[in-house]
């Protein structure tokens, strides 16, 4: 399962590197989708950890095209688990039950967290859906690829 860290360039390194810290506690690889230099400077040292620049065609600097640049680097069907930095306090529990179930994303009673999922997908696929110029990832979770939540009481996420 590769691991990846979304909305890099909105965040401090440190809340990058937690991101990615929690993230190898249950992924063989890290890879973080950046233009930062300094990052790279910074994190090049730690292992299972890949930074990585957004790919062409798709440079929206947005979580799918993250997505997308990550799964350039390995094109074939491809489980990942995505954490954005947003949510970087996310219990390590959430992570460990998401990553044991396919096609899903966390969500409590009150709100549903697409950048933290668990999903399978391809390159090509994904380029053919980014193709049509969509890049909510709400959409991309619920409906392309048809992640189910799975649910966490409030107290338990953070």
């Amino acid at each position: 399962m590769i691991g990846i860290v979304l909305n890099s360039d909105q965040a401090t390194t440190q809340e990058i590197q937690i991101t990615a810290n929690k993230l190898l506690l249950v992924s063989n690889t890290v890879v973080i989708v950046s233009q930062n230099k300094n990052l790279k400077n910074t994190l090049k040292k730690q292992k299972n950890l890949i930074i990585i620049s957004q790919q062409q065609p798709f440079e929206k600097s947005n979580c799918l095209s993250e997505i997308y640049a990550v799964s350039s680097q390995f094109p074939d069907q491809t489980d990942y688990l995505t954490l954005s930095t947003n949510y970087s306090q996310v219990k390590t529990t959430v992570l460990t039950n998401l990553s044991n179930n396919s096609n899903c994303y966390a969500a409590t009673i009150n709100k549903s967290y697409y950048t933290i999922s668990h999903f399978n997908i391809d390159n090509y696929d994904l380029f053919q859906y980014l193709s049509l110029d969509d890049f909510s990832l709400e959409k991309f979770i619920t409906q392309e690829i048809q992640c189910l939540p799975l649910s966490f009481s409030s107290g338990d996420m953070f």
